[in-house]
């Protein structure tokens, strides 16, 4: 018998804050293309005004004479994995062998 069971254990977190100034007179809109890292979800719900397979794409608006920022947050689940053997045919005889994921 064997079976393999992953746990979520931690998660990394990531944070970064785009800072948009606009000085001209007129309202611009900014597009910022936010790169996209394998194994990382957006936090929160996110959703980007596109997305790519490289980038995702956020359009923000800034009116004349102001800032505005962007906070994107991601996230990476680490997971435990887990490989129950049972080596000798009896239930209560189970090992449990941390594995690499």
């Amino acid at each position: 018998m064997c079976a393999i069971s992953e746990v979520p254990v931690w998660k990394s977190t990531y944070r970064i804050e785009y800072t948009i100034r606009n000085r001209d007179a007129s309202p611009r809109t900014v597009v910022i293309e936010h790169p996209v890292r394998p194994g990382w979800m957006l936090a929160d719900g996110e959703q980007p005004a596109e997305s790519a397979a490289s980038y995702h794409y956020y359009r923000i608006t800034v009116e004349p004479k102001k800032t505005a920022e962007l906070l994107v947050k991601e996230f990476h689940p680490l997971v435990n994995r887990y490989t129950l053997v049972n080596t000798d045919g009896r239930p209560d005889h189970l090992f449990s062998e941390p594995s690499e994921h």
